[in-house]
């Protein structure tokens, strides 16, 4: 919500922010805008869609081309839609995306932005993470749809001549598995979105080395890194969102 109400008033020419503020507090706004334009993004996969805030992040950020959002949570789907529907170039698949197609476990949380594919680690193992907040608690499991980047893709980019497209993932934990799912990513996919872990909350969920190790063995290089969330402390950081984008085409032959 931060992102829907500052971004507009930014491009205006005023600039809002917290008190004290942090260097690192919207490097990711910036950094998003810029590979955006730099691409000409016209798809955005929005893998982990939840109730549709980074849609509404980068329609906020002057985005206007097509969005295909990804959730499977039965929580969180009703928003979702709600957002989409009224908005021309938005659609909703309510399938998770993984390494293979199939069926899963969806573990269900206090607040749904939690919602994983993976169990939550016990608190022993993370004490000083996030952890121990009581909206980290799971409540309940749905059995959801699986499917994959390389089925999906085709459809999400159909009748678009140049896809130009930036894969934002975001599954609390399963990235890895979204990217694997691709079997490869595309060429015209010039830009990713991820999200990075420095403190595991989640069974089985890679270390954000082993995530930027495979982007840059598929060739992208990151833009920046936003921390998402720390540590009690308010200083050690927990999860980053992470910007990675191949070599953006010299500007005199953008489109």
């Amino acid at each position: 919500m931060w992102h829907i109400v500052v971004d507009p008033l930014r491009r205006a020419g005023i600039d809002v922010g917290r008190w004290p503020r942090r260097p690192d507090e919207d490097v990711l706004g910036w950094a998003l805008s810029a590979v955006l334009s730099a691409h000409q993004i016209n798809c955005v996969l929005d893998v982990g869609g939840n109730r549709g805030q980074f849609g509404q992040q980068i329609r906020s950020l002057g985005y206007t081309g097509r969005i295909v959002s990804f959730e499977p949570s039965p929580a969180v789907l009703p928003a979702l839609r709600a957002v989409a529907a009224r908005d021309g170039h938005w659609e909703v698949r309510p399938v998770a995306l993984g390494a293979k197609p199939g069926e899963a476990e969806l573990h269900l949380h206090v607040d749904p932005v939690f919602d994983s594919l993976h169990g939550n680690l016990a608190k022993e193992d993370q004490p000083d993470s996030i952890g121990s907040f009581a909206e980290f608690a799971e409540v309940d499991t749905a059995t959801v749809t699986l499917s994959t980047l390389e089925i999906e893709y085709p459809q999400a980019v159909a009748g678009l001549s140049e896809p130009r497209v930036l894969l934002k993932s975001d599954t609390q934990g399963n990235d890895l598995d979204v990217i694997a799912g691709a079997a490869g990513l595309s060429p015209q996919v010039v830009a990713v979105l991820v999200e990075l872990s420095v403190q595991a909350i989640y069974t089985g969920q890679p270390r954000m080395t082993r995530m930027i190790d495979v982007l840059q063995e598929e060739g992208f290089t990151p833009v920046a890194f936003q921390p998402v969330s720390r540590s009690f402390d308010d200083l050690r950081v927990v999860e980053f969102d992470g910007l990675f984008m191949r070599p953006a085409p010299p500007a005199k032959t953008r489109p």
